[in-house]
């Protein structure tokens, strides 16, 4: 008897070490899984000729892309910014939710304005070039009297964009407004991302947004 109750209390644990094992696993797939979906992407903002060096001579907007959200900003222009992204006011910025098809946008620091995604639909040509070691296709679209080219890759959560170029399938690593000459150029990925959370405020009237 007393030798069956010691049997049943080595298997009671080799029970738990093996549910605790297996806990442990789907938290790390969990964690791993999560990790995959957050990037930064960094761009040089300028004027054509694209300049791809990784000088600092140009504004860098960061692109910052946690799960199905996004905020991307000037870190530059605003050194006292507070985390999580979103919380406080941040000179040219937006936060994109893929979910809701929404993007908000601080006037100042009271006011956000909110923005429903554009019903304008890209047309994604058969061209393919490599930026920071991802392979992109390139896209256009038609935003007002806008002529956007856009290059995104399949390998970077998809939907994602700097300020309102969303709704590909896959991230923007370069965009050209055709009409102007502004560019965004990806020089930079990194596999990591601040938290993010939705801008705060009294919701402003709709606006005329500058497409850059």
């Amino acid at each position: 008897y007393a030798v069956d109750e010691r049997y049943k209390g080595i298997q009671q644990l080799i029970i738990m070490a093996l549910r605790n094992t297996f806990f442990a696993f789907c938290l790390i797939f969990q964690i791993n899984a999560n990790s995959q979906n957050n990037f930064t992407i960094i761009y040089k903002f300028g004027q054509l000729p694209v300049d791809t060096s990784k000088n600092n001579s140009s504004p860098l907007l960061h692109l910052v892309i946690r799960d199905t959200v996004s905020f991307c900003y000037y870190p530059d222009s605003s050194k006292n910014y507070r985390t999580p992204l979103g919380i406080s006011y941040i000179p040219k910025s937006a936060y994109y939710n893929m979910k809701r098809r929404k993007s908000a946008t601080y006037l100042d620091a009271k006011r956000v304005y909110e923005m429903d995604e554009p019903e304008d639909k890209y047309v994604i040509t058969g061209e393919k070039k490599v930026i920071c070691g991802y392979e992109c296709v390139k896209a256009r679209i038609t935003m007002g009297k806008y002529k956007i080219a856009v290059w995104f890759t399949s390998d970077i959560p998809a939907g994602f964009g700097p300020f309102y170029i969303h709704s590909l399938p896959g991230s923007v690593l370069a965009s050209l407004n055709e009409n102007s000459g502004n560019y965004y150029y990806a020089i930079d990925v990194k596999a990591e991302a601040l938290e993010i959370v939705k801008p705060k405020g009294k919701k402003a009237p709709k606006i005329l947004t500058e497409i850059r």
